[in-house]
């Protein structure tokens, strides 16, 4: 189930009332734990199939590879989503970023939602909300004051780690918080040449996913623990084409490519403006394919992303970002 249901983002609606139903249940039986941080995140990540682990140069690294904010500038980035289904779901998320720094946060609240007992009849109302919050943290070897010399090139390497906490809040059975650590790398081989091409940038990154964690405890006493995995990527650029592939420890597999056109299009007349164009492929317990568009003018950004999904009509998605460099 972990990520398939990124596929789409109305499944957001389905995925809340599902775990709101759970939360009133007592399975007496350990089971792993679901969160926000299993769908895919960021609108541009999306459009490209979430294949973003090996790229991860931008504050949607935070979600999928921490280790990446060790390449990223001195620009504070930032990028924000919200949508509503049917008057019934609200989902938003948030993210900040710098070199070497992430913070995000992403939300989940259902409206009120008739309880009812085993024979259908109402016996109350409740809602159900979760929330997640992560920190990251990341560097290169080279930046670090280590006592030995490193060989060629291993200074590029860059380690780093995302802590997330997570809460759910609803009846006083189903609420609970947890927390869970992921550790990452990434290397950056910098700029290639073969067969006379030249390769702008290849990048390898590697997620292992809630290697350390305290599972999740409801007030029923239900426990529920984080499931270990992992995330393995890569990308290439090549004259403004970027290229890149994720695996999952589940089998899933993605594949996106994002075409930047150069900023001499003078978009509106605007100097360093730029147009990306994205798609992308999921492939797993079922087929999802993705598409979207990325408008950048000066500091600010908009991105677009539109997605299939098996049984669900087409999905569209909407973000704003900037980058502003805020050092004295």
């Amino acid at each position: 189930m972990k990520r398939m249901l990124s596929a789409h983002r109305q499944t957001l609606l389905m995925v809340g009332l599902t775990l709101a139903a759970l939360a009133i249940a007592t399975p007496s039986r350990a089971e792993t734990l679901i969160t926000l941080f299993d769908l895919d995140n960021g609108v541009r990540p999306l459009a490209m199939g979430g294949a973003f682990t090996g790229l991860a140069d931008d504050e949607n690294a935070l979600f999928y590879n921490p280790s990446g904010l060790a390449y990223l500038d001195h620009h504070t980035r930032f990028s924000s989503l919200y949508e509503s289904y049917f008057g019934l779901t609200d989902y938003g998320q948030m993210a900040v970023a710098r070199r070497g720094l992430g913070l995000g946060v992403i939300l989940f609240n259902s409206r009120t939602i008739v309880q009812r007992d085993e024979l259908g009849n109402q016996v109350g109302e409740f809602s159900y909300s979760a929330a997640g919050l992560a920190g990251a943290y990341a560097t290169t070897l080279g930046e670090l004051p280590l006592p030995l010399e490193l060989p060629a090139g291993l200074d590029r390497l860059a380690v780093g780690a995302r802590l997330k906490l997570y809460r759910v809040k609803t009846l006083e059975e189903g609420s609970g918080a947890t927390l869970a650590l992921d550790p990452a790398m990434s290397f950056d081989f910098g700029r290639l040449t073969a067969g006379g091409l030249e390769f702008e940038g290849l990048r390898l990154g590697l997620v292992l996913e809630n290697l350390l964690g305290l599972p999740m405890e409801f007030g029923s006493g239900h426990r529920e623990a984080w499931p270990l995995g992992f995330r393995f990527g890569g990308s290439v650029s090549v004259r403004g084409l970027v290229l890149a592939a994720d695996l999952e420890s589940n089998g899933a597999f993605h594949l996106g490519t994002e075409y930047r056109l150069s900023p001499a299009l003078g978009l509106g007349g605007l100097e360093g403006g730029s147009l990306a164009l994205r798609a992308g492929l999921m492939l797993g317990r079922r087929v999802s394919f993705s598409l979207g568009l990325g408008l950048q003018m000066r500091n600010f950004h908009i991105d677009y992303g539109m997605f299939t999904h098996a049984q669900l009509p087409l999905s569209h998605a909407l973000s704003f970002g900037a980058a502003f460099n805020l050092d004295p």
